[in-house]
């Protein structure tokens, strides 16, 4: 019984792990597609929100304790060169109120993100840091960003001009 139900387990791992899914992004009190837009590096891209446009398909796969999300970008209408990217942080440090983008590396790595309940985060550098939608400007565009961040001050304000967002995992059958 304890064998069938590790095989199970194991399938059903597997099987999420190899599966596509969306990922959508709560801003302005709607979720969104998730979208990766260039940042002026040729390797790099960062990720927004652009309203009626459908985002492109990650995957998920373990690594240790956590999980790696790479995007896979085709041809799109934002310019971004084709290829698989791993979803990436800098590190935040202890510097409250600070942020840091959240980006994918052209055939980079991922690693370093939790998922349950098929909402997925960064792994905490702290007990309080987080993702954001952040108003900034990449490649000569504004708009809301995806960046991960520490509160600031005794009542963990928000970062400036950034407020929290949740990232929902999405598998359409």
């Amino acid at each position: 019984m304890l064998a069938a139900n590790l095989l199970l387990a194991l399938s059903a791992l597997l099987a999420f792990a190899s599966a596509e899914y969306d990922i959508l992004w709560l801003v302005n009190n709607a979720y969104y597609p998730l979208i990766p837009i260039t940042n002026g590096t040729a390797d790099r891209i960062v990720f927004t929100y652009i309203p009626g446009q459908a985002g492109p398909k990650y995957k998920s796969y373990r690594v240790h304790r956590y999980w790696g999300i790479n995007v896979t970008v085709a041809e799109n209408e934002n310019n971004v060169p084709p290829g698989e990217y791993g979803l990436q942080t800098a590190s935040l440090g202890n510097d409250g109120g600070a942020t840091v983008p959240v980006y994918g590396v052209l055939n980079g790595k991922s690693r370093r993100w939790v998922v349950d309940d098929y909402v997925i985060t960064n792994r905490p550098t702290s007990s309080i840091d987080g993702l954001y939608a952040c108003k900034d400007e990449a490649n000569g565009k504004a708009g809301v960003f995806l960046r991960h961040g520490l509160p600031s001050g005794a009542k963990h304000r928000h970062p400036q001009h950034c407020y929290k967002t949740v990232l929902q995992q999405i598998f359409n059958e």
